[in-house]
């Protein structure tokens, strides 16, 4: 399965913690994608707007029936994401991109960090 990936803008410099917080959220949320993903592949975006680094996970909308297994796991690794991200000072979103397909998205405010010189 091949993902796609769209970077644009990013800082050639983060902060150590910044970074490995991107970098797994990254690896979890395209994770939380590949296990409901049905064969079609995820994709991973990540911009700057202005001081605000974005990096969204796309992927088929699971069907969250708290019944079945996958929906349990899902939930439990979509929390993890969440809680991550939150405690690394970002924000956390999930948003639907369409009826078939959602998105979570987490936000970092470049102000809120050291950024090391040359970023």
């Amino acid at each position: 399965m091949e993902i796609k990936i769209e970077i644009s803008g990013l800082p050639e410099k983060l902060p150590f913690l910044l970074k490995a917080c991107l970098y797994r959220h990254a690896l979890d949320g395209l994770g939380c994608a590949s296990l409901i993903s049905s064969g079609k592949a995820p994709a991973l975006r990540a911009w700057v707007t202005g001081k605000t680094i974005e990096m969204e996970i796309l992927g088929r909308a699971p069907q969250l029936d708290g019944d079945n297994e996958l929906g349990e796991e899902y939930k439990l690794r979509l929390q993890s994401l969440s809680d991550r991200i939150e405690a690394m000072g970002g924000t956390f979103e999930m948003r639907t991109v369409s009826s078939a397909e959602m998105a979570t998205v987490a936000r970092f405010t470049l102000d809120d960090w050291e950024v090391p010189d040359g970023a």
